[in-house]
């Protein structure tokens, strides 16, 4: 039976669900299969730029950055190609955020402002809010916490200004709140971190946020209880959350669960509890390729059989974690990995392995800065470059303008000449009828004014000022296109300037006529049609 082919309607709804599961590497990688299975299987079905953005983070689940930001510019110029400026949001906004993970932080920043320029243009406050979320985080990057805090406020502000639906307001608050705790805790302010917490866990907006948000948030809350030293309330926390999701398959949120349940059976003494909570993180974090949070569980699993008496098995994790986070050439993860070996070594009285790991930490970490500044530089030069090359060509159209306006007042001057003249050599004549006796007189005041009107010097002193504006022009349309007569070239040169017809004939000292017949030769040598821009195409030239 031969298979229906499927619309494009019915596969851009295919793509919507398959964006539904981003975050749950597994079941999107699932979904993403399924996609590309339908693309092969239908010829007549094009990929969307929102299918090209999928792509890019299917990358990005991978670890594959690299691959990632390149989809999310292919993503962002197709959908510039087809005016569709919400997939253009969702693109940058995206590369706004891996650029920002690799150390771009100037482009980052470039992606996430236009974001927010074009998500605000097109009455989107969820992007827009998403894009100040993230842009919050170059803040932190710089540990400007207050910056932090007042963008990401100015996220919720967006939301609530738009007046979203309030299960859409309720989990990106929760959400900014839960990522602001997170933070907190990152830099150690314990204190700090807990009061946000209650303040989450009391607002009225984490019921309404649904069960995804409430998990996390809960998450942060055992994250906090774990590293404050209170392992057994955090393992009732967190074993509330496993029971709750115990039907589910284990996402990223999960297998952090089981992380923090890890650590803090480790520290009750608890290992045999601790090593099953170790190999379902484990196993998630190998299968979504999530290569930091691996080798922290290698580590973490190496202490259990340390703990243990085990010491083999032990330092074959540790080596397992040395080997693939040597692979990802991260000199930024390697600084966050060493940093925790080290730890681990001290942890076990291996102070000596500790404080190389400490040197090494800090090795990586200076290679990370020293490329963060140097893409930085770079960037400030690019910036630069830019800067100059639009102010030279503001000088460059300042001189051009200027120049155009001179040959104009000299052409009106030139003109306001000749018809003083023409009047007077009409007024003589008819003086000389009038009065014969002083024809002798006349004659030769006629012959002179004559003389005048035929300015060969105004005229040539004109036509130079012409060459000087756009000599360079004259010489490569003549080279393109031989064809062309000097005084041909020489009107391109002044069309291409804008002027008219009627200013052109000003400065030539010819009709418009005439000039209008030129424009027509000059048509017809350069194959310009009718329907044809003239203009443009002597742009172009």
């Amino acid at each position: 039976m031969k298979k229906q082919k499927i619309t494009d309607a019915e596969f851009d709804a295919l793509i919507l669900e398959a964006g539904k599961v981003s975050r749950d590497n597994i079941n999107f990688d699932r979904q993403m299969k399924t996609v590309e299975a339908v693309l092969r299987a239908n010829p007549h079905l094009l990929p969307s730029p929102r299918l090209i953005i999928l792509r890019g983070a299917q990358q990005r689940n991978k670890g594959k950055l690299k691959e990632a930001i390149a989809l999310y510019r292919q993503g962002e110029h197709m959908a510039i190609a087809q005016k569709n400026t919400a997939m253009e949001a969702l693109a940058l906004r995206m590369l706004g955020a891996e650029l920002l993970i690799t150390g771009d932080v100037d482009e980052a920043e470039r992606c996430l402002r236009r974001t927010i320029q074009l998500s605000a243009a097109i009455g989107q406050p969820y992007q827009q809010a998403a894009a100040l979320d993230t842009l919050s985080n170059i803040y932190l990057k710089y540990a400007d916490f207050e910056k932090y805090l007042e963008t990401s406020e100015e996220a919720l502000s967006v939301l609530k200004t738009a007046g979203v639906e309030p299960f859409v307001y309720a989990r990106a608050y929760s959400s900014t709140m839960n990522a602001r705790c997170v933070e907190l805790l990152n830099l150690k302010l314990y204190d700090r971190a807990y009061e946000e917490l209650q303040v989450i866990m009391q607002s009225p907006e984490l019921a309404l946020a649904g069960e995804y948000t409430r998990l996390s948030t809960m998450l942060t809350y055992g994250q906090y209880l774990c590293e404050t030293g209170q392992y057994a309330h955090s393992i009732e926390v967190l074993g509330e959350l496993l029971d709750q999701f115990r039907d589910e398959p284990v996402n990223e949120e999960i297998a952090a669960i089981h992380s923090y349940m890890a650590e803090n059976r480790l520290a009750l003494g608890e290992y045999d509890q601790a090593l099953r909570h170790l190999r379902l993180a484990e196993a998630f974090h190998r299968e979504a390729n999530m290569i930091f949070f691996l080798c922290e569980n290698l580590l973490c699993h190496a202490s259990v059989l340390i703990s243990m008496g085990r010491s083999k098995p032990a330092e074959k994790c540790e080596r397992e974690a040395e080997e693939i986070m040597a692979e990802s050439g991260s000199d930024f993860h390697q600084w966050q990995f060493k940093e925790r070996y080290a730890a681990f070594a001290a942890r076990h009285g291996d102070y000596r392995r500790a404080y190389d790991l400490l040197i090494e930490a800090k090795a990586h970490q200076a290679s990370s800065l020293r490329r963060d500044y140097d893409k930085r530089i770079a960037s400030i030069n690019t910036r630069y470059e830019l800067i100059e090359k639009e102010r030279q060509n503001d000088l460059l159209k300042k001189d051009i303008d200027m120049k155009k306006q001179e040959l104009l007042m000299a052409s009106d001057f030139l003109n306001q000449k000749m018809e003083l003249l023409k009047e007077m050599k009409a007024f003589m004549k008819n003086m000389r009828r009038e009065n014969i006796q002083k024809n002798e007189i006349m004659k030769a005041l006629d012959s002179k004014i004559s003389a005048a009107i035929n300015v060969e010097y105004e005229q040539q002193v004109l036509i130079e000022k012409m060459e000087t504006v756009n000599n360079d022009y004259i010489t490569r349309i003549r080279k393109t296109f031989p064809q062309l007569s000097a005084t041909e070239a020489k009107i391109c040169s002044l069309l291409k300037n804008n002027f008219s017809n009627k200013e052109i004939a000003n400065l030539l000292v010819t009709s418009l006529r005439t000039v209008e017949n030129h424009r027509y030769r000059i048509r017809k040598k350069l194959n310009v049609t009718a329907d044809d821009n003239l203009y443009r195409v002597l742009s172009e030239v």
